[in-house]
């Protein structure tokens, strides 16, 4: 590996948290405490209603950050900037609390579908109740669309699919992925690395 990597501190990105199945939550915790890897996992928190906070504080636990990805990952592209506003504000209110108790601020917004904007007075006026709120956007510079497998996989065992299942397991185990990296804070670098997903699927 690239002595530059080896001397990073980096973070990886998670986005949509928390994830449906309770096992990806899991298994992913545990994978980035044994590989003693920073991350941070972006919410939205229409997830958390009715279900409680109990996976945030899971994430926070296990020394990980949690930042904003509105409340209902609102499409940027479908509605006007006042209701944007409004799901981007309400949806750093549990995340908000949660690090307040510890004695930590939300620091880190990712615009859902990566879109910053339909027009420029959009954007304009969203850079700047971003800035006003005390948010650094976190870029992404490369995007696995991971989700494609989740959701192929999960419709998969709902219907007892095990060789759909086995295939996917397949297809992700090893594979070499390449996953956006952000030095924090400063320049963001690319990291090549393996990551063994199988480990983030139940047993078939």
């Amino acid at each position: 590996m690239h002595p530059l990597l080896l001397a990073a501190v980096i973070a990886l990105t998670f986005d949509d948290f928390p994830a449906r199945a309770p096992y990806v939550t899991d298994r992913l915790i545990a994978q980035l405490h044994a590989a003693h890897a920073p991350a941070i996992a972006f919410v939205n928190e229409v997830k958390v209603r009715g279900t409680g906070d109990r996976r945030l504080r899971e994430w926070l636990d296990a020394g990980l950050e949690l930042g904003n990805h509105t409340y209902s990952h609102v499409s940027i592209d479908s509605v006007p900037f006042e209701r944007y506003r409004d799901d981007l504000i309400r949806g750093e209110t549990v995340t908000r609390a949660l690090l307040a108790q510890r004695g930590e601020r939300l620091r880190y917004f990712r615009h859902p579908q990566l879109h910053t904007g339909p027009t420029a007075e959009y954007k304009r006026k969203l850079d700047a109740l971003l800035a006003e709120r005390g948010y650094t956007v976190a870029p992404v510079t490369i995007d696995t669309d991971d989700f494609i497998f989740a959701a192929v996989y999960e419709r998969a065992k709902a219907r007892g699919d095990t060789a759909t299942m086995n295939a996917v397991a397949a297809e992700l185990t090893g594979w070499n992925i390449a996953i956006w990296v952000n030095g924090l804070p400063g320049s963001t670098l690319w990291l090549f690395c393996w990551f063994d997903w199988l480990s983030l699927l139940p047993s078939v």
